[in-house]
């Protein structure tokens, strides 16, 4: 019930905010607030995968010991680690944003764009230390916790998003209305478990120097590394999208594909609001050596994911002029072949964050990172010469076509690959024992 609360929200805010903005700040403005929501997707692990890191480390000592009181040390650790990380990334974001607004020669209002980004960049930044707590929570198969207050978060964006719309409607506040809340709900969050679950233990903590701290975590910073290619394979073969279409093509470009992506954006939150309690699921399955498990529930989330993303997506497609019409205040002239290009893509991730999940609990991040890596550098290398000797339609095809068959495909070999042959060896130790 908590996903769906938090995740509703957020289905909800951009599918009532997406008419709203082009409608009262017009398409050009719609893709400067669509850049600066992105930021989070562009610093897709801003912490270099340590809080991930954190997560195995919690869920194997509160599995062992029934006490995460060993590891609240090392938890005080790494939040220190992410309040260094959160200046690291403001300042260089900051020099990337003015570097990258200044290539867009032929974009108007440079100025105000350079601003919301900096905004956004800044609310982001401030984001980074208390997703620790969530990460800790989900490790203790408490996720649902962090999800309520990320549900009052959005809750309040949307509910501020609409004052600044119809009073005082301007880019820069709606930037702060939008990305802000959830901001200060994940604080409060922290706040909330750090007094009731380690008041003790944080109040009497001593602070190590920043070198110090990095020796006695190097076991998460390790681990975190792999979290670290995952974060730039993401960037490569997704998150920079957008903003190569602004640079090829123009923000209003940008802003066609925000909004024809809209519907679909919406289908991985629907289907996946498990995936806040997968990972340790998928963890306590393999600790306990329940392999043919693990493999029955991959292929049942599988199986209806995809049943449910034919059959939405054929809806959206088929009704796509009313539901177009609303969404893009009938600016944009949407064609069928973009909308299926979509749909194939949306099935592809939606798939892949399955078994990334099984990957990332059972230590497969190694071969999850280089699989998406590899992925990520087909992608920019292939995607900049579409954009730029082609359009925004064969963009749309052959980013969908490189991530069905270079994240998909390996991502499903490598989960299934693992699977079965702890299956056949658990099967064989079995044989074994009986012979004996």
């Amino acid at each position: 019930m908590a996903s769906i609360f938090a995740r509703g929200f957020a289905i909800v805010t951009t599918l009532v905010l997406t008419p709203l903005i082009i409608h009262t700040l017009g398409v050009t403005h719609y893709g400067f607030w669509f850049l600066a929501t992105l930021i989070s997707t562009v610093i897709a692990f801003p912490d270099f995968g340590i809080s991930n890191g954190v997560i195995n480390k919690i869920a194997d000592l509160n599995r062992t010991t029934g006490s995460i009181l060993k590891g609240i040390t090392s938890i005080l650790e790494v939040s220190y680690l992410l309040r260094v990380l959160a200046i690291f990334w403001f300042l260089l974001g900051s020099l990337m944003i003015f570097l990258y607004v200044r290539t867009l020669n032929h974009a108007t209002q440079q100025d105000e764009l350079l601003q919301t980004l900096l905004l956004s960049l800044g609310i982001f930044c401030l984001g980074i230390p208390p997703t620790l707590w969530s990460r800790v929570q989900l490790a203790l198969e408490r996720g649902h916790e962090s999800v309520i207050w990320e549900g009052v978060g959005k809750a309040a964006a949307l509910f501020l998003s609409l004052i600044v719309l119809f009073i005082h409607p301007e880019i820069r506040w709606l930037t702060v209305a939008t990305l802000l809340p959830p901001v200060v709900a994940a604080y409060c969050n922290g706040i909330f478990f750090t007094r009731r679950d380690m008041k003790n233990a944080y109040l009497s903590h001593k602070r190590k120097s920043l070198k110090e701290t990095v020796v006695a975590n190097l076991d998460i910073l390790r681990t975190g590394g792999y979290f670290t290619v995952i974060q730039v394979a993401y960037i490569l073969g997704f998150a920079l999208d957008p903003f190569l279409i602004g640079r090829f093509g123009g923000v209003d470009q940008v802003s066609y594909v925000s909004v024809i992506r809209r519907p679909f954006d919406a289908f991985p939150l629907v289907i996946t609001l498990f995936s806040t309690s997968l990972w340790p699921v998928f963890g306590r399955l393999q600790a306990n050596s329940q392999f043919v498990q693990s493999r029955r529930l991959i292929i049942s989330l599988c199986m209806w994911s995809a049943a449910l993303i034919v059959i939405l997506g054929g809806i959206v497609i088929v009704f796509q002029k009313p539901i177009y019409d609303l969404l893009g205040q009938s600016r944009f002239s949407v064609q069928s072949a973009d909308l299926f290009w979509i749909l194939l893509r949306t099935f592809a991730v939606t798939i892949t964050i399955v078994q990334n999940n099984y990957m990332s609990a059972v230590n497969l991040v190694k071969r999850q990172a280089l699989t998406q890596l590899t992925s990520g550098l087909i992608s920019i290398v292939v995607v900049i010469p579409a954009l730029y000797f082609g359009n925004i339609h064969v963009y749309l095809l052959v980013s969908s076509l490189i991530y069905f068959f270079f994240t998909l495909i390996p991502s499903l070999l490598i989960s299934f690959g693992d699977i079965n042959s702890k299956i056949k060896s658990s099967l064989e130790s079995v044989v074994w024992y009986s012979d004996k």
